[in-house]
């Protein structure tokens, strides 16, 4: 007599149940698909973030090209008035008329000033100009105005007279010998500047511009409460 062993059952797929074999079908078929759909999301995801990355680039860029010639413009201005004769004689008796008239065509400016060395008043647009020690105090990098070749521009300050942010534009007067004997100076209303700058952005644009000390100087929104946070 033959002994035969009893047939162990095949564990493969055609002994799982109808059930389990349509779930193990639907895995592979769908496996590629959600592959594919999870591939193509990443992508548009880097797509769509490049793109962004790109626009607001560009954005940077265009504004910072604004700033340039606004600041060029200015530079180019500022070095003509300070070779004016009746600005480099430095004598308050004799202040240049194109000061005002200059100033009427800014409103960014609250007030251009021509002053000596020692920060005191020689010619203001507008009166009761603040002068010597107090700006010391006030405004930022006044001390560096006497050392630079060429335009300077403070970080911002709160003015007191004004009750607005500005920053000042500065530009050194010299004389015969190529000494700086004082300098222009032009305090800029950062509220105004930034209408003028960032006013056309679009609304759902949002761009702010600091200046070293990480104060907000420019921005397209807001102006009234961040500017100076």
């Amino acid at each position: 007599m033959t002994f035969t062993p009893p047939r162990r059952p095949a564990l493969g797929v055609s002994h799982l149940s109808v059930r389990a074999q349509l779930v193990l079908l639907i895995l592979v078929i769908l496996l590629p698909v959600f592959s594919a759909i999870a591939w193509y999301l990443v992508n548009e995801r880097q797509r769509a973030r490049d793109d962004a990355y790109s626009r607001v680039k560009a954005l940077a860029e265009r504004t910072s090209e604004n700033l340039q010639a606004f600041m060029d413009g200015n530079e180019m201005v500022l070095s003509r008035l300070a070779n004016r004769p009746q600005i480099k004689a430095l004598d308050a008796r004799q202040c240049d008329p194109v000061l005002a008239e200059y100033a009427s065509l800014h409103p960014e400016f609250t007030n251009i000033v021509v002053r000596d060395r020692r920060g005191e008043v020689v010619c203001s647009v507008e009166p009761d100009a603040p002068t010597g020690a107090w700006l010391l105090k006030s405004i930022p990098q006044f001390g560096q105005v006497l050392k630079s070749d060429g335009l300077l521009v403070s970080d911002g300050f709160f003015g007191a007279r004004s009750g607005r942010w500005n920053v000042t534009i500065s530009y050194p007067i010299r004389d015969t010998a190529g000494e700086v004997a004082g300098y222009l100076m032009f305090p800029t209303d950062l509220f105004v500047l930034s209408q003028q700058l960032l006013g056309s952005l679009p609304q759902n644009v949002l761009l702010t511009i600091t200046d070293r000390q990480k104060k907000i100087v420019l921005r397209s929104t807001d102006l009234d409460t961040l500017i100076g946070k």
